[in-house]
């Protein structure tokens, strides 16, 4: 791939660490990345030189698939993004839709000879990546949608099923917390979405185990030495997996990790304030407005405690 593929590139502004990837993927679901950061950043982007360049990304990748393989890419399945700001008078970003963007990716089908146009998808349009409903503008109504729907699912099957009060607690602890935080290390649940996807199963799940479901949520979500009964609070589960998966790959030092930082230093330039904005997090930054994973964490951080313009 590195023969013949751009890919993408990111440095953050101290030009201290960089980070270069051409494709990411698990098993038979591959993303291949292509960018121009540095013209980009100057201006100097060209949005029909991205898309011949994805097209090439695209077109290796089949060819290598059908050499390597034997197997073929499902072309009227494939789709791709593309990511273009354009900024209001006041500074204001934000990305183009598809209908703004004239241009096209195509891949010509090796076996049949035939070139294939390949669909582009809106920034705002979700798709499922391993589980989770995931898009480029940040648009997390998908996702959330799709737990509430998840936990509801989990409520009904409780509240018809005929089990005990143990039993209720295993399938809380084993079936519950873990099918609803697959997706949280990339979560991006505000506190009251968060309340709204646990409302049904924890209603569900205090009958089954003999409490009343109208049970003041503090202790419900007590510390059962405070008297509490233990639950864990989805917010809560979400920071720490953020927070855990953070430290994890910036320890490790992995591109992952290398790329959060890119992030983080953007973010603290962008932010303007010399305190670091996940340790100083009752700092109202509405110029960090829009971006909602590290905004959940610094909510969480505060003690749940936020708005969406931090």
């Amino acid at each position: 791939m590195k023969e013949k593929a751009n890919g993408a590139y990111f440095i953050d502004p101290h030009l201290e660490i960089k980070v270069e990837k051409i494709s990411s993927g698990f098993v038979d679901d591959i993303t291949h990345l292509t960018n121009s950061f540095i013209q980009s950043l100057q201006g100097d982007d060209d949005l029909v030189i991205l898309a011949q360049q994805t097209s090439v990304t695209a077109q290796r990748w089949e060819e290598l698939l059908l050499h390597a393989t034997g197997g073929k890419l499902e072309l009227q399945k494939c789709f791709f993004y593309m990511m273009y700001w354009k900024f209001s008078k006041e500074g204001v970003a934000q990305l183009l839709n598809k209908d703004e963007i004239q241009c096209e990716v195509k891949i010509r089908d090796s076996e049949t000879g035939q070139e294939v146009l390949i669909e582009q998808q809106d920034c705002n349009e979700a798709h499922k990546t391993l589980g989770a409903m995931e898009t480029p503008s940040g648009d997390h109504t998908r996702e959330v949608a799709r737990l509430r729907e998840k936990a509801r699912g989990i409520a009904q099957r409780i509240s018809s099923a005929t089990i005990t009060r143990s039993e209720a607690n295993i399938i809380y602890r084993s079936m519950y917390i873990p099918s609803i935080k697959k997706s949280f290390p990339a979560g991006v649940l505000s506190l009251k979405e968060a309340e709204q996807v646990q409302g049904a199963p924890i209603q569900a799940l205090l009958s089954a185990m003999g409490y009343n479901p109208g049970m003041p949520r503090a202790i419900v979500f007590g510390p059962p030495e405070s008297g509490g009964i233990g639950f864990r609070h989805l917010f809560a589960e979400q920071g720490t997996l953020k927070a855990l998966t953070l430290i994890q790959q910036i320890r490790t030092d992995r591109s992952l990790g290398r790329a959060i930082q890119i992030q983080l230093r953007w973010a603290q330039r962008v932010a303007g304030v010399s305190s670091p904005i996940l340790e100083e997090t009752n700092l109202q930054l509405p110029q960090l407005h829009g971006q909602k994973w590290r905004g959940t964490m610094r909510d969480w951080v505060y003690g749940y405690v936020g708005s969406d313009a931090r």
